[in-house]
């Protein structure tokens, strides 16, 4: 029976050292020289129900034993009702099938049904699948068996009490002793008995996520209650199992590899491929037009020793070929072949594992970031359908591109996924987010196996770099640095050759913990050669990950809040003066004194909207807060600087004692001036709240930043911009404010968007002051909703003050819409006419709440 992990009932290892002893096998207190004594390394583990036994029947007569005797609830159970409840969560199966009383009811009931199930199981057990100890025999003579089940505590040895199968199983763990999920519960088995290989058989999708969780081949029971298109291997019944074992234990598996030996990869194929090139064909292109060019260069890797190649498609996507998807998966599949003919004369010798090589996309704009994604998974399943050992999503500025690709691919295959980031000479990426940040979130994530760093800097800065953070992870370490730093030779980039210096600081950095080492740009097969001699076989002797410890250090003071929203009641007020653009600030000062007068919360400055230049948001916030009392709040985008130039900006407005950003991606530049000038966008408002993130535990941890985010309630898919809150929250944005609303549409999707999040959102309110005003906000403006009935209320011989009195009416309309579930109010005024405020407001005390 398949129980929750909410199980609130404990029991002690000592009981369960009785239970095994009772079944004829040794004490599950398994010390390390229990280990020790272990000589098999291969292992089987099985789930039990519907892989080794049906117990359906006798858990439904177990079960009605109880019911018959409860003067509350008097529905017999039957079969049919107990597959329907196989598999569901111990809350889940009380509050289906025992509706008809109260919840504490229905858990006690459950409760007593399986303490009974168990006794009950070991006078009468169940249905064994045939020929199921005859199996288990033959298995036993060449394989340790385990079972690990998310039963209760006992279940399992019940089973094998009563059908004395436990003389042919050395161990077995379950939900009831661990109080985990499954995946975790195989991978403490894992650790136990120190196996060098093992499989996983089970019969439903459940079981094959969690095999894939602990990183181990599946086996699927086809034959059982459950069906898995995905698995790699399946039998029909159980007398299949020998068989299929044997061909799954003969398969060479990186995983079995790197508990013994460390591995080392090809260098670098781009840089070498270019090198004996001479009709500058574009390197994956070569896979279809020279595919004679791109074996002789994974055949020079092998003979030079590697252990490792990457196919030749680390740019092969549809932006940097220019090609259809269609295209780019012949590509690959033409680059797979070639490295898959390459390596077979070698893996005859020793093992030779064929990397799915996946480089960034380029693009990773929000409207493309779907696209994009969809694009990594399709490319991801074909290297899986080809039967590559292994995916390296390599040279990336972060995870967040590629993470949902990631656990998605690992729902689908068990396939070994080693990512790898690319740092400069300081450790950080082109996203600004340092290796150790990398490595912390990489060791985060279930799905990946290995992590590490490849690119960008040579191999003594490398050294640096690891000797800080390869205690961090818990995955196994990659590290593939660059021959060197390149210079510029006739219009080409030429590394200088160093191959003994970089053999030897390959050893210093494999003395540091790296399972995984080759070379990146500039690394040709005599680097690998002398790699492979300088390590020898004394560094290549594996070293367990090991469990991440992360040091953090401790707070001697409380941090402190300069948020513009500390300790403030009612509704918040933000407002927003455009800097201008040229060097006249005189309208700009004259209305930020206007408005420290009113006491605002907090005055915003828009970083070149539309991409058109203004006065430097942040130098124009700082003069501001120094001429006035105003908090002040610059905006910053995306578009015009790499993550070194932000880092210095924030670094100068933290400087400039600026606490609060609006974190935004940017507007495009105009299509008029794109001939001239170029966007840079490393990354989206999500990345750069991340960048502020980390800076805010590195270097402001006692008196950090607060950012907030923009909140485009206008998207096409509402529901695409409620995860964008979600994550930006999840990234340290504490605050919200929205486009301009003109209607109650809008504001109904404003007031979900705070149900779904709780976000702290403040709500975008603009006065349009004429009828121009509102006609070129509603035909230049994107991502505002200005409609015909509000361009209606506005007269074309309407004075100033009296379209500034319409605009003000339709302001104070939005915001009693809003008022109910808004934390304040974000004025965007058109012409910083600021002294609108006071109509749109009332008379507003200090602090921010309207008299």
């Amino acid at each position: 029976m398949r129980v929750n992990p909410e199980e609130r009932e404990e029991q002690t290892v000592c009981e369960a050292d009785r239970e095994h002893r009772r079944c004829g096998f040794a004490s599950k207190s398994t010390t390390e020289n229990n280990k020790k004594e272990l000589n098999m390394k291969q292992g089987i583990l099985f789930d039990l129900d519907g892989t080794l036994w049906d117990s359906a029947q006798a858990v439904v007569d177990s079960w009605n034993e109880i019911i018959e005797t409860l003067p509350d609830f008097h529905k017999l159970i039957t079969n049919e009702d107990m597959c329907q409840l196989m598999g569901k969560t111990m809350d889940d199966i009380a509050y289906t099938y025992f509706h008809t009383v109260s919840r504490e009811r229905a858990l006690e009931i459950l409760q007593a049904c399986m303490d009974h199930e168990n006794d009950y199981i070991e006078q009468h057990g169940g249905v064994l699948f045939p020929g199921l100890e005859d199996v288990l025999k033959e298995l036993s003579e060449k394989y340790d068996l385990f079972i690990v089940s998310n039963c209760q505590l006992g279940y399992i040895e019940a089973f094998l009490s009563y059908h004395k199968l436990g003389k042919y199983f050395k161990d077995t763990e379950c939900f009831g002793r661990t109080k985990r999920c499954k995946g975790d519960s195989i991978a403490i088995l894992l650790d136990r008995q120190d196996l060098e290989q093992a499989v996983y058989v089970g019969d439903i999708e459940g079981d094959f996520i969690s095999a894939t969780q602990a990183g181990l081949p599946f086996i699927h029971a086809a034959y059982g209650f459950g069906k898995v298109p995905q698995a790699a291997y399946a039998i029909r019944s159980i007398q299949e199992l020998p068989a299929m074992a044997q061909k799954v234990f003969a398969k060479k598996d990186i995983r079995a590899f790197l508990h013994t030996q460390k591995l080392i990869t090809d260098g670098a194929f781009g840089t070498y491929f270019s090198s004996i090139c001479q009709n500058g064909i574009f390197p994956e292109r070569a896979n279809t037009q020279a595919p004679a060019l791109v074996k002789q260069v994974h055949e020079a890797y092998l003979s030079a020793g590697a252990q490792l190649i990457r196919t030749n498609t680390f740019a092969a996507n549809t932006k940097t070929l220019d090609m259809g998807l269609d295209e780019v998966l012949e590509t690959i599949e033409a680059g797979f072949t070639i490295a898959k003919e390459a390596a077979e004369p070698y893996r005859q010798k020793h093992p030779v594992f064929l990397a799915g090589d996946i480089g960034p996309i380029p693009g990773g704009r929000q409207e493309q970031e779907e696209e994009i994604t969809e694009e990594y998974l399709q490319i991801a399943r074909k290297f899986v359908a080809l039967g590559a050992d292994l995916l390296v999503f390599e040279t990336f500025p972060n995870l967040d591109q590629i993470l949902p690709v990631i656990q998605q691919i690992r729902k689908e295959s068990p396939i070994f996924i080693l990512v790898q980031f690319a740092v400069n000479q300081l450790g950080y990426s082109v996203a600004g987010i340092s290796a150790r940040s990398l490595l912390e979130e990489a060791a985060q994530v279930t799905e990946i196996d290995a992590a590490g760093l490849n690119c960008g800097v040579g191999p003594g800065h490398m050294y640096n770099i690891v000797k800080q953070v390869n205690t961090l992870s818990s995955k196994y370490l990659s590290v593939l640095p660059n021959a060197s730093y390149p210079k510029v030779v006739q219009d080409r980039l030429v590394f200088l050759e160093n191959m003994d210096y970089f053999a030897d600081k390959m050893v210093e950095i494999t003395d540091l913990g790296a399972s995984i080492v080759g070379g990146c740009c500039g690394t040709n097969p005599d680097y690998i050669r002398r790699l492979v001699k300088a390590l020898g076989e004394k560094h290549l002797r594996a070293e367990k990950p090991s469990p991440v410890h992360i040091t953090v250090k401790e707070k001697t003071e409380q941090a402190e809040d300069h948020s513009f929203y500390a300790g403030k009641s009612g509704k918040l007020i933000a407002v927003e003066l455009s800097p201008p653009p040229s060097a006249n600030d005189q309208k700009l000062l004259e209305a930020a004194h206007l408005l420290s007068a009113m006491h605002v919360d907090t005055v915003t400055f828009p970083d070149s909207p539309s991409g058109r230049t203004r006065a430097d948001s942040i130098l124009m916030a700082a003069k501001v807060a120094r001429e006035t009392d105003l908090c002040v709040m610059p905006h910053i985008c995306c578009r015009d600087k790499n993550a070194i130039a932000i880092r210095s900006q924030l670094l100068g407005a933290y400087l400039s004692d600026i606490r609060n950003a609006l974190v935004i991606t940017g507007d495009p530049v105009p299509s008029m001036a794109r001939e001239d000038v170029r966007s840079v966008f490393n990354f989206d408002s999500v990345g750069l709240m991340k960048l502020v993130q980390e800076m805010n535990r590195e270097e402001f941890a006692s008196d950090p930043f607060f950012v907030g985010g923009a909140i485009n309630q206008n998207r096409l898919r509402l529901d695409v911009e409620i995860n964008r809150v979600k994550r930006k929250m999840e990234h340290g944005a504490t605050f919200f404010m929205t486009q301009p609303v003109f209607t109650k549409e809008e504001i109904d999707k404003i007031h979900r968007i705070k149900e779904e999040t709780g976000a702290r959102i403040l709500c975008g309110i603009m006065p349009l002051v004429s009828r121009k005003n509102a006609l070129f906000i509603k035909n230049e403006m994107t991502g505002m909703c200005v409609t015909d009935e509000i361009v209606a209320r506005f007269a074309d011989d309407m004075g100033r003050s009296e379209g500034e009195a319409v605009g003000c009416a339709i302001a104070r309309e939005m915001m009693a819409l809003a008022a109910d579930f808004a934390d304040g109010y974000y004025f965007s005024i058109p012409f910083n006419r600021v002294y609108l405020l006071r109509d749109m407001t009332g008379v507003i005390n200090e602090s921010g709440k309207e008299k």
